[in-house]
């Protein structure tokens, strides 16, 4: 018999025995996929075959819950934040997490553009990915007001997310549209000073390296003499509206706060 009804015994999440309650249990199943498809997580969807209804007390008519792997935990059709199972959810909540993307995502990057490299300060994809995760659901929009070289945005594509971008150096804009042409309607050349003059849909979340008030500028040692050497920028532009070319530390902070808040 296939199991369409879990449990919870003793901390372990178990399959439902009982033949009438997995009647009840499918036939639930299919009331939920034509009532409320436009909640079920894409995943589910694509093996819907496979899921299974889910309450740790037993309670049918209470279920509000699909699973379909025990050891995976199981989604909360009322999760109105993020489409991750218990599970997930709470993995996320740790204090520190690991990823071990960077040399997949460098190769990524290498492949698009050998001057993808010219930026100072980028970050992984795939560390992105973890928060882009837990803070939407798939179809929503992701905004970076700073977007650099476009790692956000490459992290919203591989999430199923609609991203969108503000990048003032128009060498790293280019390097954006090259990684991520299917945003290309999305991605604006423009400072983030001017994000109330900018046509932004209702934005879900947003999520951004701000540049490191003028840090780099001043950087000394091996980082600026390496990256010179090399032909490689050591700092974010030349213009003046750059926030990284801001002197004074309480301008900065003015000015950033200022973005924020027009946000």
């Amino acid at each position: 018999m296939k199991n369409y009804f879990y449990y919870k015994n003793k901390k372990k999440v178990e399959p439902v025995d009982d033949v009438e309650l997995n009647k009840l249990a499918k036939k639930k199943l299919a009331q939920i996929l034509k009532k409320d498809k436009d909640k079920i997580p894409s995943y589910f969807l694509e093996n819907w075959s496979d899921v299974a209804l889910y309450n740790p007390k037993g309670d049918v008519e209470k279920a509000r819950s699909i699973i379909l792997e025990a050891s995976e935990g199981a989604y909360d059709l009322t999760n109105k934040l993020n489409d991750l199972t218990g599970k997930e959810w709470i993995k996320f909540t740790c204090s520190w997490f690991i990823f071990n993307a960077l040399h997949s995502d460098l190769k990524e990057e290498k492949e698009i553009s050998p001057d993808i490299k010219d930026h100072p300060a980028t970050y992984s994809p795939t560390m992105i990915e973890g928060f882009i995760n837990f803070f939407t659901k798939e179809g929503q929009t992701v905004l970076d007001p700073f977007c650099g070289i476009g790692s956000t945005l490459v992290a919203a594509k591989r999430t199923n997310r609609v991203g969108y971008g503000i990048e003032l150096n128009k060498k790293y804009y280019d390097l954006i549209l090259k990684r991520v042409p299917e945003f290309k309607e999305n991605i604006f050349l423009d400072s983030s000073e001017n994000i109330s003059s900018i046509e932004l849909p209702e934005i879900d979340f947003c999520i951004s390296s701000p540049p490191y008030w003028d840090v780099l500028n001043r950087s000394t040692h091996d980082f600026s003499k390496k990256r010179s050497s090399k032909g490689l920028d050591v700092n974010y532009s030349d213009k003046d509206d750059d926030l990284g070319n801001i002197e004074d530390y309480d301008e900065f902070c003015d000015r950033l706060a200022g973005i924020y808040k027009d946000l």
